[in-house]
C-alpha cells in the first residue's frame, strides 16, 4: 500500500461519510487505503460504516481517545508509506492526493511532511466597525472580524502552522481572503486537519503523543521532526474545504 488516509470520527457520521467519499473519489497514481477510527464506537455505528464502505478499514474504539489518540490507532492499523490525515469535517478537493503527494515526492526524503491548503466552508463578509459583536464572529490576526454571509468571500483556514517568539503555534494565513496574497511567515509545521506524512520519519521521532488529546499534537510532531533535521513544506494546490 502506498498511501493511507486516516480519518477520525466522533459521533459525526454524516460529516465523516462526506470526508470518506471525497477521498474515495480521488484519481491518483498510487494505491490508497482509507482507515476510519471511530471514537466511542457502538456496534450499530461500526456495522453501518462497514456495510456502507466495505473497502474502508474501520477501527472501533470504545473510549474517546481524542484526535491524537485516534491518529495513533489509525496509523497503527494502516500500511501506507505515506500517511495522510484528513479531518472528518473536511472535504478533499479533486486532485488533493495527487498534488500533495507530488510535493512530498519532489522534496526528497528530508521532507517529512507537507501541509495542505485548508479553506473554510461557506462565504464570509467583514463586520463593520459599528456593528454589534457576535460570539460567532471569526477574528483575523489584524483584528478584522468576519461573519458568515450569503454573499461574501472565501477565507483561508490555514496553509500550515507558524510559530511566534514565545513558541505558540497558529494557522498561517488564518482568515486571509483566498484571492489575496499569501502570508510571508516561514512555515514551521502542518495542521493535522490535512497533511501528508512520511511514515519512516514519523516513526523515527515517536509519532503522535496521545496524551495531548486534541490541539497542538500536530505542532508537537512537527517540532520533533524539525529537531531531527527534517523539513515541512506546503502544497498550495492540495485543497480541502473545512466546516
Amino acid at each position: 500500500m502506498d498511501v493511507s488516509v486516516v480519518i477520525i470520527d466522533w459521533h459525526q457520521p454524516e460529516l465523516t461519510r462526506r470526508a470518506i467519499a471525497s477521498v474515495l473519489s480521488q484519481r491518483v497514481d498510487a494505491s490508497v487505503e482509507v482507515v476510519l477510527v471511530v471514537n466511542e464506537a457502538d456496534d450499530a455505528t461500526v456495522a453501518a460504516y462497514r456495510a456502507d464502505h466495505p473497502a474502508v478499514v474501520v477501527v472501533p474504539d470504545p473510549t474517546n481517545a481524542g484526535f491524537a489518540g485516534g491518529v495513533v490507532r489509525g496509523i497503527a492499523a494502516s500500511s501506507g508509506d505515506v500517511v495522510v490525515l484528513l479531518n472528518n469535517d473536511a472535504v478533499a478537493d479533486h486532485g488533493f492526493l495527487d498534488r500533495g503527494l507530488a510535493v512530498l515526492a519532489a522534496g526528497g526524503p528530508r521532507v517529512a511532511a507537507v501541509a495542505a491548503t485548508v479553506v473554510l466552508e461557506g462565504r464570509f463578509a467583514p463586520v463593520a466597525s459599528g456593528d454589534r459583536r457576535s460570539a460567532d464572529d471569526l477574528v483575523a490576526p489584524d483584528g478584522r472580524r468576519w461573519r458568515r454571509a450569503e454573499v461574501g468571500q472565501t477565507l483561508v483556514n490555514g496553509t500550515g502552522v507558524v510559530l511566534d517568539r514565545s513558541g505558540n503555534g497558529r494557522d498561517r494565513d488564518w482568515l486571509r481572503p483566498l484571492d489575496d496574497g499569501p502570508e510571508s511567515a516561514p512555515l514551521f509545521g502542518f495542521s493535522g486537519g490535512a497533511a501528508f506524512l512520511r511514515r519512516g520519519p514519523l516513526e523515527e521521532v515517536g509519532g503522535f503523543d496521545p496524551t495531548l488529546f486534541m490541539y497542538y499534537e500536530d505542532l508537537d510532531v512537527a517540532w520533533r521532526l524539525r529537531l531531527a533535521g527534517y523539513e515541512v513544506r506546503h502544497a498550495p494546490d492540495a485543497v480541502v474545504v473545512h466546516r
